[in-house]
């Protein structure tokens, strides 16, 4: 015991000045930047997650719409669409029981780090499917 407070008497006399006075900002600093750099890694991951999520469900939505589409028609295949998504332009043809549907969406990516609830740039999401009602030999689509 006498040994460590022998050295630690020594550093004080050699430094001139308390260890624990300088320790408390180096810890206020070092977790200023760990809360920092923190932060943004948790704003980085809910936009990626944004933008993952929003390119799945248009991926369902337009296979859905796309389905619906073949066998009621482009206003039904729309309206299917818009139940599972609500933002998105779509684009949709049927030509003889075979149709095409293609949503486009943009999502919104912060500006910067101080204007984070200011949508910067835009990321956009395009998706596209076809589908085809098969014919019987009745004539009538296997999904009516």
């Amino acid at each position: 015991m006498e040994n460590s407070d022998l050295v630690t008497n020594r550093l004080r006399k050699k430094n001139n000045r308390s260890l624990f006075v300088t320790d408390r900002g180096a810890v206020a600093v070092e977790f200023a930047f760990t809360l920092l750099f923190l932060f943004l890694f948790v704003t980085a991951y809910v936009s990626l997650t944004g933008i993952f999520l929003g390119h799945q469900r248009l991926g369902f939505a337009s296979y859905a719409a796309a389905r619906v589409c073949a066998t009621h028609g482009k206003r039904a295949g729309e309206l299917t669409a818009r139940a599972i998504e609500s933002r998105f332009t779509p684009y949709i043809e049927n030509i003889d029981g075979v149709c095409t549907v293609r949503l486009d969406k943009t999502i919104n990516i912060p500006f910067n780090f101080y204007n984070i609830f200011r949508p910067g740039s835009t990321f956009d999401l395009h998706r596209s499917t076809r589908f085809q009602s098969e014919r019987s030999f009745l004539g009538f689509g296997d999904n009516d």
